[in-house]
Formats: C-alpha cells, structure tokens, sequence
C-alpha cells in the first residue's frame, strides 16, 4: 500500500500528517483486496463457539495475557499463537476491548503505553487526549476529547509490530459483525447508563430491542464494523484525515466541540522517557506526568519503607493504609500539574502532607478504565491503560458507532488544580498508571490498573505486595477499600465480618459496597517467575479474564 500514501503534501498540511490517494483502479483493487482479507480472517476467528470463558490464574512459557474481557484475552492469545509479538497481541486485545469492553475504551478513547525489550529497555507513549488548537480554555458546556486509542496502537504496531494489520484487527471486526455475548456486568452498567443518558443514538444503541441490554443477548455492531474494517484496509488514515474525520469532526461540531480538520490530521501520540525508579534489585518504570504512574510508585515506596501492614487484619490497619493512599492522592489533585518538567517535587509534596483535596467534583469518582498487559515468549513486554473517561465517555456515539471520551473535563479545576503556566499542548491530568517492574536487566512484572483515583491506590498497594514477595493472585483478589478527600471510607464486601465491623467504627461516613463492586476498578498482571515461566492473574471484578500459553 506504500504506493499510493503520499507525504509530501497531505490534506494540504505540512509534510508528515495524514493522507490517502484514493483515486485509481489499482488503490481501489488493493482496498477491496485488504477488505476481503480482513472479512475472511474475520470468518476464521468466528469459527466455533466464542471464547468468553474467564480464568483467572494462568501459566505458561511461550506467552500470557490479562485484561478487562475473555475476548479480549483470547484475542491476544491466539495473535501470540500465530506467531505475533506481544505488540500485535496487545493492540489485538486494545482493539477488541474498544468491541467488548465498550463502556470503559474504545477508538473514540485516550491512554497510555510501556513497551519493554526482552533486554530490559522501556519505552513510555502518551496518547493523552488535547485541547483543540485554537482553543485555550475548555468550552465547559462540552467535553467531547480527541479520539488518539487509534493512532497510540496503530503507532505501537508500526514501531513493534510484525503482523499484518488486518490480522491484527480481526478479532475486534469479528465481534462487531457476529456479536458477543452481553455479561452481567455490562447489563449493570447500561442500566445505570440509561437512566442518565440524553442521546437518542445512545439510547437506540445500549436498547436496540426496547430494554436495556440483557446478559446473554448476544449483540452485534455493524458500523463500528465497517469503521474498523476502514481502519484495517487504510491504516487509520481515514480517520484522522478523510470521510471518516470529516464525518466525525462534523458530528462534534454539531454537539458543540471546537475541533477542526487540522486537531485531527496533526495529531500524534509521543514516544517519551519512562519514569524509573529503583528499589533494591528492582526497577520501576512508568509512564510520565501527566499520567500517574509516579503516584502508583510514591505509593508503593511509602507502604514499603513505613512498614506499614500490605494486608490489614483490624480497623486501625486498614484505616493506616487507606490514609496513606489518601495522602499520595492528594498531592496528585493539588500538585501533579505542576510537577510535568520536576517530578521530584511530587516526591516532596507527599512528603509536606498536603490535606485532602476538595476542588474535585463526586462524578469524578465515576471515571473508568480498562488496563491490559501482554508478555511474549521473548520477553516483549506490554503494559497499557485506555479510557473514554467516565462510562461511555461523554454518553455520545459517534456515527461510526464509537463513544467520544470525555477528557477535556480533567482540564477543569474539578479534577486537578492547573498552573497559569500548565503547557497549552500538554494532555490533562489523568489516573493512568502502566507500570513495569525489571530485575537484573530483564522484565519481571507488568500491571496496571482501572477506575479513576482507585488506580492510584489499587496498584500502588498491589505493586508493594508484590515487591515485598507476596502471591501474585492473592495480591490481586484481596477485599479492596478506599478513602477519600471527604473522608469517606468505602470497604468492599468480603467474608471477614469481623474486618467490616471494625472498619464502620473508624469514620462517621463507611460504606460496605457489594463484593466485587464496579467501584473498586480493575486490575492486570503478569509477572516472571524465577524457572523463566510466566504467572498471570485477572480481576475477579469487571470482566477480567487471563490466559498463558504452555
């Protein structure tokens, strides 16, 4: 396809940006070619019945998996099995959650990314969301943020990458043309989302029958479809610079967003420096500010060096580490903005004890996420975190049958407080923190986490258990809980009811939320053992799932 892309004057921009020649018999043949390719390797993944089993422990030598859904992770695996690297295998999984996971990502999404080498070298992407060039503020009546999930994975496939793109996508124009099966915990999730929800494309989309999605229906997507399938055949160059673009920035436009032509056409997710930070024989990586990996890693080494109890077994524990959760999250609020060029200074805001934050707003707390992580029998590893913001983003789905993100509302002073000096091109702040762990030169873990601030605190504490030599599974499936800048506590359900008693006396304001509620987000790991195999493990929440490749 190289023939007919042109660099030298794209959509009448600077060199460089997107561009497509569609004109001609032969570009026309090589679509169709590529289009047919994609529908008959999407007929073999249809073949037989869908993989959504979950499991949540899994081991193996030759590749391992965790994520959000079991499709996903089937997804990945079978990219793996096909000889595929754990790039292709992670942007299969990426795209396929945006089909099945669709909620919480999408292509209409932002995220991060690490990328590690079986050699131990890290590689950090931002793919946060941006303001529109000709716009300083945020228009606060709107929210809608630019969709980059496509061009993050699409970049990481062709910097890494070794399979053909229509491969690679399969999986997701699969789900999409024959469906899959609704879960329990989408069917919670529509329900909450439609008694809110003014679109009356949203509406038609998450009822199609008259009801809100039901577990078990099984529920199809013809023009997400037929976007990926253009995605696939084109590379995403329709989308960010030809019909495709100028159907969606109209659509935007129409709900009040101030994004041309040119925010989509010029956009670029950046390959930048990964944080990383060593801890005996161990280093931690993550992606930059304004991510939150720097917070997950505060987190983790406050947890370590205080000595303070990784598993609480009375109120007052579990009370010391919540508080100390509060206190990281706290200084990201007040200070993470501030700290893009000096992440040292994030350090000593934690350290200076900043007081619980109360610019940011409660529907805040809906923000959710989904993380996955792909590992490769290598040793290429994947750890990557990608959201549209709240649930459904901003409630609006796009004509090509994608929900927009919602971040330019984390530019407000609801989320964080911004410097007068915050870099005009810089994305906002957000929760997202990929993490990798290296020992000894080699990759040891990968995780991450969803579920806005619970990220923070969910993987932060999960990082020191694992650092300290704890289980990887019970390090994951542990009772979840987590305070925040109201002081309220909220405790999921577990069977201690000696805990949960002890943990109501600690506050005025304790809630027991349900086992497993959505609330307390998602989280993804693979590790390394010591014989060289690889150990994964899938949340028990959401619809996490995992596998690994004996």
């Amino acid at each position: 396809m190289a023939d007919f892309f042109n660099r030298s004057n794209i959509c009448g921009r600077k060199a460089g940006t997107w561009h497509l020649c569609i004109g001609g018999k032969r570009a026309r043949r090589q679509i169709f070619a590529i289009v047919t390719l994609i529908i008959a390797l999407a007929g073999c993944c249809l073949a037989g019945e869908p993989a959504d089993e979950r499991q949540f422990l899994a081991s193996g030598h030759n590749g391992a998996v965790s994520c959000g859904h079991p499709l996903a992770a089937a997804a990945a695996l079978q990219i793996l099995r096909d000889g595929g690297n754990a790039v292709d295998a992670a942007v299969a999984a990426g795209f396929t959650l945006g089909v099945v996971d669709f909620s919480n990502s999408g292509i209409g999404g932002d995220g991060f990314a690490l990328v590690c080498s079986a050699n131990g070298r890290v590689t950090a992407f931002d793919a946060s969301t941006r303001r529109p060039l000709d716009q300083k503020a945020v228009d606060r009546q709107n929210y809608i943020g630019l969709p980059t999930v496509p061009e993050l994975l699409l970049k990481l496939h062709r910097i890494y990458g070794s399979r053909p793109v229509p491969e690679i996508m399969a999986p997701a124009i699969a789900a999409c043309i024959n469906g899959f099966k609704v879960s329990a915990y989408l069917e919670k999730v529509v329900e909450k989302k439609l008694c809110s929800v003014e679109d009356v494309q949203t509406i038609a989309f998450l009822s199609p029958e008259g009801f809100p999605l039901r577990a078990g229906q099984i529920f199809k997507q013809p023009k997400l479809a037929r976007t990926l399938i253009q995605m696939a055949a084109d590379g995403g160059q329709s989308f960010y610079c030809g019909s495709e673009a100028k159907q969606t920035i109209a659509d935007m436009q129409s709900r009040g967003s101030m994004y041309q032509p040119e925010d989509f056409a010029l956009y670029r997710s950046q390959p930048v420096k990964a944080l990383r930070y060593n801890y005996h024989e161990f280093s931690i990586y993550g992606t930059p500010p304004p991510s939150c990996s720097l917070a997950t890693v505060k987190l983790a080494f406050d947890l370590l060096d205080k000595g303070i109890k990784l598993f609480p077994e009375t109120g007052k524990e579990l009370f010391t580490l919540a508080a100390t959760g509060q206190r990281v999250i706290s200084a990201k609020y007040s200070g993470m903005a501030g700290c893009i060029d000096d992440h040292q200074r994030f350090f000593d805001l934690v350290e200076q004890g900043e007081k619980p934050a109360t610019v940011c707003d409660p529907a805040v707390a809906d923000t959710n996420t989904t993380h996955l992580c792909v590992w490769d029998k290598n040793g290429l590893v994947v750890s990557m975190t990608l959201t549209l913001g709240n649930h459904f983003g901003t409630g609006q789905l796009a004509p090509g049958g994608f929900f927009y993100n919602n971040g330019l509302r984390n530019y407000s002073d609801q989320v964080a407080r911004y410097p007068a000096d915050y870099p005009l091109r810089a994305g906002p702040v957000s929760a997202k923190s990929p993490i990798i762990v290296t020992r000894n030169g080699q990759p040891l873990l990968a995780m991450g986490g969803a579920g806005a601030d619970r990220i923070i605190f969910n993987t932060g504490l999960a990082l020191a258990r694992i650092l300290a030599g704890h289980d990887l599974k019970k390090s994951m499936s542990a009772p979840r809980f987590y305070l925040d800048y109201r002081q309220k506590l909220s405790v999921e359900w577990h069977p201690d009811l000696k805990l949960l008693k002890e943990a109501r006396k600690m506050l005025p304001d304790v809630e027991v939320k349900n086992g497993c509620d959505d609330f307390f987000g998602l989280l993804s790991l693979i590790a390394r053992k010591s014989d060289g195999s690889l150990l994964t493990a899938a949340d028990q929440r959401r619809d996490g799932s995992c596998g690994a490749i004996p």
